[in-house]
């Protein structure tokens, strides 16, 4: 399989929320390898199906040592069980916003209930850069998008940089057809 381009701002589907994967499928296992694929080729932490323009709840979570460990997940169906902490801003961007960075606002830590590749329920629980970016993704299988979660007024100052990106993926989609 070749990896699949990056569904960029703009595409309808990332706008969608992502009907359930049928975990220890062979078709959810491939959407995996496909989201590893497209991610191992790309400079990003994690991408979720609705980046690959695929509407199921699965994602995939890779990232550099973060206090002595790297964190390698796949995750199908993911739940927010429970968020606690204080809520701190950091610099996010986004695979489907090349070049796109904003100070998102996201709560500390996070427990997530989930199935792996097999159909087993596990449970993740974080307060670091991994939980950050599950919940980043998460959000992509809910239609919600890291500018979302913005201040307007940010958005604003954003909007020639999400113009061109929102048309620079619509031409990137039309010169292929």
């Amino acid at each position: 399989m070749a990896p699949r381009p990056v569904v960029r701002y703009g595409s309808r589907v990332l706008r969608e929320v992502c009907r359930p994967a049928a975990p220890g499928a062979g078709e959810t296992a491939e959407v995996l390898d496909r989201l590893w694929e497209t991610l191992d080729s790309q400079d990003g932490v994690g991408l979720a199906a609705p980046q690959i323009g695929l509407a199921v709840r699965a994602l995939v979570v890779r990232t550099p040592v973060d206090r002595g460990r790297a964190v390698r997940l796949e995750m199908i169906n993911p739940r927010v069980v429970r968020t606690d902490g204080p809520r701190d801003w950091f610099e996010e961007g986004c695979l489907s916003f090349p070049g796109l960075y904003m100070r998102v606002r996201r709560p500390r830590r996070v427990t997530v209930a989930y199935h792996d590749r097999s159909g087993t329920e596990r449970t993740f629980q974080d307060d670091g850069l991994p939980a950050r970016v599950v919940l980043h993704e998460i959000d992509h299988l809910d239609g919600i998008l890291f500018i979302d979660r913005v201040p307007r007024w940010r958005r604003w100052q954003a909007a020639p940089r999400l113009w061109g990106i929102r048309f620079a993926g619509i031409w990137r989609t039309e010169a292929k057809d």
